[in-house]
């Protein structure tokens, strides 16, 4: 017979299984909100990433929020671990922390977040950043670690300028557009 705590274990773990299954970001934060998974998910959210965090009530995500693939919610270390095997006498208990991401922001692709941080509201947090502290609103912030790159407003603009000019278009010409600027740009 199993004990409750090997079955709860396994439960996760097919949970955390089925979840990484799910094949679109909106099935995946449907699945969030449906089981209540996080401690907050707010409206018109996309969570990309097929692995939620562990400590996964320690993350508060508003509205309008997009989270990119290979995205890291980092809520905790395990050097505890490391320090009680030095056998010094003492019991060194994991540090927890929690991370809030405010309305309107987007983290791209790869960027980890680390424990104690709040972005925006009105924030980007660039591809591969590594977030050590609070990104303040309207900003955008990029690199290892993370650093004020830009502003907000700079890149809904220039997003607003590239819309404009492909508005209307099929895919084929989408495509060619995307290609020649792609070219231009180099020359």
């Amino acid at each position: 017979m199993m004990s409750k705590a090997v079955l709860k274990e396994r439960i996760k773990f097919y949970n955390r299984l089925f979840f990484y299954c799910i094949p679109t970001e909106i099935g995946r934060t449907n699945y969030l909100r449906k089981h209540q998974i996080l401690a907050h998910i707010g409206e018109n959210v996309r969570f990309q990433p097929r692995i939620y965090p562990t400590d996964a009530k320690s993350l508060k995500i508003h509205n309008n929020v997009c989270v990119a693939r290979g995205v890291n919610f980092i809520m905790h270390d395990i050097m505890c671990i490391m320090f009680n095997g030095l056998h010094d006498g003492n019991e060194y208990i994991q540090n927890r922390s929690c991370i809030e991401i405010l309305d309107n922001c987007f983290i791209g692709s790869g960027a980890q977040i680390c424990p104690n941080v709040r972005i925006g509201p009105n924030a980007i947090v660039a591809a591969g950043a590594v977030v050590t502290k609070d990104v303040p609103e309207g900003e955008v912030w990029g690199g290892v670690p993370a650093r004020k790159i830009g502003d907000f407003e700079t890149i809904r603009l220039k997003q607003l300028e590239i819309s404009k000019k492909v508005s209307g278009m099929n895919k084929k010409e989408r495509l060619d557009y995307e290609w020649n600027r792609f070219y231009s740009e180099r020359e």
